[in-house]
């Protein structure tokens, strides 16, 4: 996902700095060459025509103005597959979901929801996750030379392990008895992926008639993968695997060995992706080091504090599936929206998807 701070959010929270403010003027020079880039356009065909002025009102909410330079800002958020699309096209979206936020807000205003406990709470809670967040991941690099990602390929080449990985798909239900019951229709001729549309609370691997791709032993929680391994191609689990989350029903697609990526395929994100989970970790470190930490169990007996790990190849795993992975969550915030995750993130986060309906 990716990490946005607007300089309103931030100027209320105490929180905004030069650079986040240069941030932003350097988002609206964009957003006013984007408007005069786009007239440029225009003028080529139709023939010359006035510059459209960035401050022209083209909405107004409960008497509060929306300008077209906001309208433009607002677009350059955009991730980069959207931003292709016609202006013409994302405009209008754009400028109306403005104005329904804009609306939702004044009537939440209107209605005192910032004095309420709650939203104290809450903003509160957001308080702590920017300074978090910005301290973890403000001014990571984004962009390196071929020298740089080839080293670090070299280093991923040197740790990677030809692990043996195991594709399947699955359901996941509240109810034992449920779960059985679909186990019965399947043998009895029911579509699988069918039935993961229809009843899996996994919504995200749902869509995907309950397939994860492939993942490794490690790659998600044991009770899943133990039985998964186990199985043969194929085959379908002959009773619930009960998990955390709830009761899988899971069938087993095929397995292989898995293959290191080349240069070409993991200079895109795995590579500047393991760079900065390094940076990451480095300032997660520096704050750790920093405090003196003491935690305990239940009992009052010491509990150790595990170290951050890293996830290898972009996973952006929910922690209760692949804790390790969240480091890898924000270090991917600075690819775009299209850029691939890795097959085990990917099941990871299937997995994960709305677990907590299960435990309902």
């Amino acid at each position: 996902m990716k990490w946005v701070y607007t300089t309103t959010a931030l100027l209320a929270l105490g929180l905004v700095s030069s650079d986040a403010l240069a941030a932003k003027k350097k988002t609206a020079d964009s957003a006013e060459n984007a408007v005069e880039a786009s007239e440029s356009k225009k003028e080529k065909v139709e023939g010359a025509q006035p510059q459209i002025d960035p401050n022209k009102v083209v909405g107004k909410v409960g008497g509060q103005s929306i300008r077209l330079l906001d309208v433009m800002e607002r677009i350059q958020l955009l991730p980069p597959q959207l931003k292709q699309a016609p202006l013409e096209q994302i405009y209008p979206n754009v400028l109306q979901q403005m104005a329904m936020r804009m609306a939702t807000v004044k009537r939440a205003r209107d209605k005192g929801v910032e004095k309420s406990v709650e939203y104290k709470k809450a903003q509160q809670e957001m308080q702590l996750n920017l300074l978090q967040e910005m301290f973890l991941f403000s001014g990571l690099k984004e962009s390196f030379t071929d020298e740089e990602l080839k080293k670090e390929h070299e280093a991923y080449m040197k740790e990677f392990v030809a692990e043996d990985q195991v594709r399947a798909r699955h359901i996941l239900v509240k109810d034992e008895k449920e779960a059985q019951d679909i186990i019965d229709q399947i043998k009895k001729g029911e579509d699988f992926g069918k039935l993961a549309e229809k009843k899996s609370l996994d919504h995200l691997s749902a869509k995907r008639g309950g397939d994860l791709d492939f993942f490794g032993k490690n790659d998600l929680i044991p009770e899943f993968t133990k039985v998964a391994f186990e199985m043969k191609d194929g085959e379908l689990s002959e009773k619930p695997v009960k998990t955390p989350f709830g009761f899988h029903i899971i069938k087993k697609e095929g397995g292989r060995k898995k293959e290191a990526l080349p240069f070409e395929k993991a200079k895109a994100s795995m590579l500047p992706n393991r760079i900065r989970q390094r940076e990451i970790q480095v300032r997660m470190k520096e704050a750790m080091d920093a405090s003196k930490i003491e935690l305990f169990n239940m009992d009052g007996s010491p509990l150790k504090m595990s170290e951050p790990g890293v996830a290898e190849e972009g996973a952006s795993a929910p922690a209760a599936v692949k804790p390790e992975a969240k480091v890898e969550e924000h270090a991917e915030a600075k690819e775009p929206a299209n850029s691939n995750a890795s097959e085990a993130g990917n099941a990871a986060e299937s997995l994960g998807e709305e677990a907590g309906e299960a435990s309902k």
